[in-house]
C-alpha cells in the first residue's frame, strides 16, 4: 500500500462536480444548523411553559422538577449551541470559500467541519459509555433482585 505524500495532497483539484457537491453540503449544513437553533428555542420555550404549569398546579416537589428541567436545558442547550455554531460557521466559510474561490475561507470551513465531527464523535462515545454503564447496572440489579418486594 502506497502512502500519500504531502506533495500529492497539494495536487488535488476541485472539479466542477466536487464544487457542486461541496456547495450542497454547505447548504444543507446551514439549513440543519438553523433548524437546530429553532428547535433549541422551541425546547427552551416548552420547558419554561412546563415549569409554569408544574408551579401552577402545585405538583409535589416542584423545586426538584424545576431544577432538573433547568439543568437539562442548560446542559443540552449548551451542547446543541456549541455544535450548531460550529456547523453554521463551517457552512458559512465553505460557501464563502467556494463562491469566491478563496482558499482561506475554504480551509476555515473545513476546520470548523472537522471540529463539529470531533465534538459529535466525542459526545457519541460519552453517551454510548453511559448507555452501556446503565445497561450493566440494570442487568446487575435484575440478577441480584435488589429491588424485589
Amino acid at each position: 500500500m502506497d502512502l500519500i505524500k504531502d506533495n500529492d495532497l497539494l495536487d488535488l483539484q476541485i472539479t466542477d462536480e466536487t464544487k457542486t457537491q461541496l456547495t450542497e453540503i454547505a447548504k444543507w449544513a446551514n439549513i440543519y444548523a438553523i433548524v437546530a437553533f429553532a428547535g433549541l428555542g422551541i425546547t427552551i420555550l416548552t420547558t419554561m411553559l412546563a415549569i409554569g404549569k408544574a408551579s401552577k398546579y402545585g405538583i409535589e416537589n416542584v423545586e426538584t422538577v424545576v431544577g432538573t428541567s433547568l439543568f437539562t436545558v442548560v446542559i443540552m442547550g449548551g451542547l446543541t449551541l456549541l455544535l450548531n455554531i460550529a456547523l453554521y460557521n463551517a457552512a458559512k466559510n465553505l460557501k464563502l470559500g467556494l463562491d469566491a474561490s478563496n482558499q482561506g475561507f475554504f480551509n476555515q470551513g473545513m476546520r470548523k467541519l472537522n471540529s463539529y465531527f470531533k465534538i459529535t464523535g466525542i459526545l457519541f462515545i460519552i453517551f454510548l459509555g453511559f448507555f452501556v454503564l446503565m445497561l450493566l447496572i440494570s442487568i446487575l440489579v435484575g440478577l441480584t433482585g435488589a429491588f424485589r418486594t
